[in-house]
């Protein structure tokens, strides 16, 4: 037989668990959920309310960007400040943010990719530049900006 005391020693320790379960399963589920959100928005360039396509398809029109892809035969939605959708971005030669996935490439050579579904942009971050405010510390002498009246 347990004495009570440990008996709700125990319980209260267990509860404390399950809670810090709970608590952690929702900060993953909540992640996971942000993470679809943005990929949607990406692949529909808004966030899934009536007003928001409306106001999207209004922005893209003002700016003169189409509506679908502009790959033929792709019906998908363009990603933002731009005229191809997520899967046909590698195609546009002005976007420098997305380079082939390796392992789909391999042969190394950055030619023709035989099954599209291994296209799969990756998007680069070693060569974007750092913001203004990042590099402050990192160049000792920074560019001087001369204007002239």
């Amino acid at each position: 037989m347990v004495p009570q005391e440990d008996l709700i020693r125990r319980r209260l320790r267990r509860m404390k668990e399950l809670h810090a379960l709970y608590k952690d399963q929702y900060w993953r589920l909540l992640e996971d959920l942000r993470r679809r959100h943005y990929r949607y928005t990406l692949r529909n360039g808004h966030g899934g309310r009536k007003d928001e396509a409306a106001a999207a398809a209004q922005e893209r029109d003002r700016a003169g960007l189409p509506l679908t892809c502009a790959c033929a035969g792709c019906e998908a939605k363009p990603m933002p400040l731009s005229h191809h959708c997520f899967t046909h971005i590698l195609l546009d030669p002005q976007q420098v943010l997305y380079m082939k996935n390796k392992d789909s490439d391999p042969a190394g050579d950055g030619g023709a990719i035989e099954d599209e579904e291994d296209a799969f942009p990756v998007l680069c971050t070693e060569d974007l530049p750092l913001p203004l405010d990042l590099t402050d510390g990192l160049n000792p002498d920074p560019p001087t900006l001369t204007t002239t009246l």
